[in-house]
């Protein structure tokens, strides 16, 4: 619920044009919560593999010991428990539980009556936000209710890390992940604002500079949907600009969208290709390298990287569209000696001659 009010929020931020630093924030505290409730569900696995271990060396049994207890009958004896480290460990959690969604409920304080100008829509983003702090609350408490005292014991320990793991799950399932955010905010605002790109442009920076200020990765489909929307306003000299400077991280995702922009722009189309040769791509490169009519160049990578997944049928149209019989001879002869089987094909019957 938390998670669904948070996202609503933000698509509506976007959609009503919202001021860009109103927007930066409500990501920065997302992300920010997100990153921190990962490193909580990292702690939590580490605390259970610890308490795993020291309960298997605390029923070790020993041998030859002639240790006589001195305590008084009816007194039980249990393991000794760090109680400083336990209380140091469900404190961190605690705070980190309390973080995340601390930060959920600020989100939702930033967007409030007067950040968004009193608009016809305002009190249903109001509502909202009260939602969001209501759901954050319950949530907090719900919490507290579930907590239970520590047994010192036998059984404390597996009591302990059943916990930590419990509040990890809870955590991880509040967070925002940036995945989601480009499903559940980017993809569904997009043909929305395609009227007005410079505005998403600005604010796809803004989440690509929170990604970076997290320590997290933005998903490929992220950069594809930034391109376009640069291209959809002629800007294809910032494309080149943020390729070279690797603020677009390539990926193959990245290099078949710049080939496709290519259309209307040939500079375009070259950076697609060179990022598909850089990321060692043979295949595709291969293959758009003969769209392109440089099948000789692309012979000579294929014979280069042993390039066998692209048909030789259409090395061979090539050549034959050239009207050059010594090139026409010379992939009939690359691809004999780089498949023995291919002169059995009927791509060999047919061109050889």
């Amino acid at each position: 619920m938390v998670k669904t009010l948070s996202l609503a929020i933000v698509r509506t931020t976007i959609l009503e044009r919202r001021p860009i630093t109103l927007v930066a924030k409500a990501m920065d505290i997302i992300l920010d919560s997100y990153s921190r409730s990962m490193k909580t569900v990292g702690g939590a696995a580490g605390v259970r593999r610890t308490s795993e271990q020291n309960q298997q060396s605390s029923f070790q049994p020993v041998e030859d010991s002639r240790v006589v207890s001195q305590e008084p009958p009816g007194t039980m004896i249990g393991p000794v428990i760090n109680t400083d480290s336990a209380s140091g460990v469900e404190s961190r959690q605690s705070q980190s539980n309390s973080g995340v969604e601390h930060g959920i409920a600020n989100l939702a304080a930033h967007v409030d009556r007067s950040s968004l100008n009193t608009s016809s829509d305002s009190d249903g983003i109001t509502n909202t936000s009260r939602a969001v702090s209501q759901a954050t609350s319950s949530s907090q408490i719900s919490d507290a209710t579930g907590k239970r005292p520590q047994v010192v014991g036998e059984d404390s320990q597996p009591l302990a890390s059943g916990t930590s793991m419990q509040h990890g799950t809870h955590v991880a399932s509040v967070a925002i992940s940036p995945i989601e955010m480009v499903q559940s905010v980017f993809v569904l605002v997009e043909d929305e604002m395609m009227g007005d790109p410079a505005y998403l442009i600005a604010v796809i920076m803004e989440f690509l500079r929170s990604l970076s200020k997290a320590g997290l990765k933005a998903p490929p489909d992220l950069y594809v949907m930034m391109t376009a929307l640069l291209a959809c306003s002629n800007r294809y000299a910032e494309i080149a600009l943020f390729v070279s400077n690797k603020i677009l991280e390539p990926s193959r995702e990245l290099a078949m969208q710049l080939i496709e922009l290519g259309r209307q722009h040939s500079l375009t189309r070259k950076l697609g290709v060179d990022m598909l040769r850089e990321r060692c791509l043979h295949h595709d490169y291969v293959a758009a390298l003969l769209q392109d009519g440089y099948y000789l160049e692309a012979l000579r990578y294929a014979r280069k990287y042993k390039v066998i997944t692209v048909q030789p049928s259409l090395f061979l149209e090539e050549a034959v569209a050239k009207n050059s019989t010594p090139n026409l001879a010379a992939v009939l002869s690359f691809f004999a000696e780089l498949t023995p089987s291919f002169k059995t094909t009927l791509d060999y019957s047919r061109y050889r001659h």
